[in-house]
């Protein structure tokens, strides 16, 4: 079981100069395949890497910001076939698929109906209930972010019980939520420093780690400012505050993670899909 991640890079200003790739993370749970948050360039950073998009089993958007559901309507196209096949499945949250306003932004939805009909099923999941998909269970909780509707989860497969975190503040609820994962996906947009509303900082995630305590945790969809000289000291201040056994991995465009228990190694894309 692996995570290719088709971009690090978060925020709309890493985002439209491309200093980090912003194509979403790639899961392949033993056959099971699934795209998280497909921003500008999935499409294409996708066919570089041989990323079978018509054989994706789930499509998942957390939330209707650009650097996450840009390209979600072409890789629906990409798992339909170019919508000649009925297949495939949307997990997304009433935002995407709706359109909603919050106090700072309106929005519109951000898939057609068009390429709504060309799939075999949407699911718009409630908090904390849980969706069995080819016997894989997930569990979603709203965060606190500008969509009033973003979603994070956890699922569990097995040994793996591995939660993901996308764009929030931090809040007592978040922490709780995600007790008993092994496996942690964090968006970290800010280094401590220099903290931004409505997303994670380093501190945030020092507190959410000391209380969830996963083994392995691999943080990514970085900002502008965590990319030019944050990341190194980030990454000591982490390891040097922690209160638990953990491995830390800040991620890098077009790296596979290991989600088994076997130690880390990055490894080419030709050999995983192999």
């Amino acid at each position: 079981m692996h995570a290719f991640f088709l971009g690090t890079g978060g925020g709309r200003f890493c985002m439209i100069r491309q200093l980090r790739k912003t194509g979403g993370v790639f899961f392949d749970l033993d056959g099971f395949k699934m795209l998280v948050d497909p921003g500008p360039g999935s499409l294409v950073y996708s066919l570089q890497n041989n990323i079978p998009l018509q054989k994706l089993d789930v499509l998942l958007v957390t939330h209707a910001h650009t650097d996450h559901c840009n390209d979600a309507e072409v890789i629906i196209e990409g798992m339909t076939s170019g919508c000649t096949k009925k297949r495939g499945i949307l997990i997304s949250n009433s935002t995407v698929l709706h359109g909603a306003s919050s106090k700072t932004e309106n929005f519109t939805q951000k898939i057609s109906l068009y390429h709504k009909n060309c799939l075999e099923k949407i699911i718009e999941p409630s908090e904390n209930k849980e969706i069995n998909i080819q016997g894989i269970k997930f569990k979603f909780i709203k965060t606190k972010h500008a969509d009033p509707n973003t979603l994070a989860f956890r699922l569990k497969k097995g040994n793996l019980n591995m939660g993901y975190i996308t764009d929030t503040v931090y809040f007592e609820n978040l922490a709780e939520f995600f007790k008993g994962c092994n496996i942690l996906f964090v968006n970290l947009l800010r280094p401590r420093y220099k903290p931004w509303k409505g997303h994670l900082n380093t501190e945030d995630v020092l507190t959410l780690l000391n209380k969830i305590r996963p083994k392995k945790v691999i943080l990514h969809h970085f900002g502008v400012a965590m990319l030019y000289g944050s990341i190194k000291k980030e990454k000591v201040f982490l390891k040097n505050n922690i209160k638990f056994d953990c491995e830390i991995i800040f991620a890098k465009d077009f790296q596979t993670v290991s989600l088994n228990n076997e130690k880390e190694k990055i490894k080419n894309l030709s050999r995983f899909l192999k």
